[in-house]
């Protein structure tokens, strides 16, 4: 009887095991892993190729040398070239602006017969394939791009701007003074 109750007690106990190793079910979980860039515009490093320059942070100052001939004061052409390296801005649709704030180079100084207080000039941009432009020719306030040269998606690469400046016509010279314009340069927003 011992051995009946014993063989009784292992089928038993084989028959929970194999219950148990029946019933197992199986576990799920998912993970959700998040990141997030921000939608940003930047470059890295400035250059710039003419006269007298000085760069801050991401201002430049470029003072033409021998801006006006000593006799006849009059102005000829000047060019200068500023790069911006690696410019990138990963928005969808993102646009290159170019803005003069005076419209030309300019001083205080009064227009009087033939004396002129602005000095005419054009700058262009290139970036990645897109052209932004503008002449700055009468003075008499801002002037913007063209047409603010929308960039579909996300672009990479230097940023080239280009600025000329144009002669004194030959029956006009120009007033004493400081000359100055401001151009501004933005990727991103529409200036």
């Amino acid at each position: 009887m011992t051995i009946s109750r014993s063989i009784a007690v292992m089928a038993l106990s084989l028959t929970l095991v194999c219950e148990a190793q029946a019933n197992n079910s199986t576990s799920t979980s998912q993970i959700t892993v998040n990141g997030s860039v921000p939608a940003a515009c930047s470059f890295s490093s400035i250059t710039v190729v003419g006269d007298d320059f000085t760069i801050n942070n991401n201002n430049v100052s470029i003072t033409i040398q021998d801006f006006a001939d000593p006799v006849t004061l009059q102005h000829s052409t000047t060019q200068f070239t500023v790069t911006y390296g690696n410019a990138i801005c990963n928005w969808g649709q993102a646009y290159l602006g170019l803005k003069s704030a005076n419209g030309a180079l300019t001083t205080a100084g009064s227009i009087r017969g033939n004396f002129l207080n602005h000095v005419s000039y054009t700058a262009e941009a290139h970036w990645d394939g897109i052209v932004n432009s503008f002449s700055a020719t009468n003075g008499t306030g801002p002037v913007s791009g063209i047409n603010n040269a929308n960039a579909i998606g996300p672009r990479r690469g230097n940023i080239v701007l280009q600025a000329t400046t144009e002669n004194t016509p030959s029956n006009k010279s120009l007033i004493g003074g400081n000359y100055q314009d401001i151009i501004t340069m933005q990727i991103g927003n529409v200036l």
